[in-house]
């Protein structure tokens, strides 16, 4: 295990699970925490195949579609807490006690793989309707606190920026990954009251390559000049005209469909509508 020291007193343990993955221990300052912590002792299944990115022609964006998130924890009772420090019960993410924890999500919709030095850069407006890339990146989860109840609100300061410290730490790191253009933290309740005040305490880092719509190639042809950039423009414009022409042609077989729908069901209404008025009137008749 790794020890480093970080700003406000704040000390880092790096150590790794049992498949891998990298856990970082946050210890406040003058921390009642012991120096080592436990090892992951569990078996864990392999890590799960980075997941694949799909084009939207009708959004013009890049969606990533990962199945192994299919397997993931979802909202397990409170004895079997993923983020509590482990115990003999409970084979959870943590093996420690801990004040702030950080590790590489399990089931991530980023990653594990990231792009290697002579990858292509991401096409902002691929051409055609079934457009793939590989969903490099990586996603972390970010664990405020042990206890299963509480949010950021209801930390004490030191821990607070412990949780700061963390952050930037990781914000660092992970802005240094190659293929990495922007770190988004964000918060990811669960439902529930309880399970609510804990998940909220545990937002993700999630690193998606550059988006769509400012793609770190565009900007650089911003500063070129003479043949290239205008040819690079002339590139872009046609990628974008035929984006456009796919969503449009993409549309207009979306509003056939629908009109198709509707047309069915008004002849399938009518027809249900005359059979009834049949039937009606054979009824009548019989009566009399």
């Amino acid at each position: 295990m790794s020890i480093e020291r970080l700003g406000a007193g704040v000390v880092k343990r790096s150590t790794r699970l049992a498949d891998g993955r990298e856990l970082f221990y946050y210890d406040d300052p003058g921390t009642t925490l012991p120096a080592e912590r436990r090892i992951d002792a569990r078996t864990l299944d392999a890590r799960p195949d980075t997941a694949t990115m799909r084009f939207d022609v009708l959004t013009g964006d890049w969606i990533s579609i990962a199945a192994a998130r299919q397997n993931r924890a979802f909202l397990p009772p409170a004895e079997l807490d993923p983020l509590a420090p482990q115990t003999p019960t409970n084979p959870s993410e943590v093996p420690d006690r801990y004040d702030v924890a950080v590790f590489e999500n399990r089931s991530p919709s980023f990653g594990p793989g990231l792009p290697g030095a002579d990858a292509a850069p991401l096409d902002p407006q691929p051409l055609g309707l079934d457009a793939t890339a590989p969903s490099f990146g990586r996603c972390e989860v970010v664990c405020f606190s042990p206890e299963h109840e509480g949010s950021f609100g209801t930390l004490t300061p030191v821990r607070a920026r412990t949780v700061i410290e963390a952050w930037a730490d990781r914000t660092a790191a992970l802005s240094a990954l190659p293929g990495v253009a922007q770190v988004f933290p964000f918060e990811n309740p669960g439902a529930g009251d309880r399970r609510d005040a804990a998940a909220s305490a545990w937002p993700d880092l999630r690193l998606p390559l550059p988006h769509p719509a400012h793609p770190a190639p565009a900007r650089a042809h911003r500063g070129l000049r003479g043949r290239a950039s205008r040819g690079g423009s002339v590139r872009r414009r046609a990628r974008h005209r035929a984006g456009r022409r796919a969503r449009r042609a993409a549309r207009r077989a979306l509003d056939r469909l629908r009109a198709l729908r509707r047309t069915v069901a008004r002849r399938s209404a009518r027809a249900a509508a005359s059979s009834r008025r049949r039937l009606r009137r054979a009824h009548g008749r019989r009566a009399r």
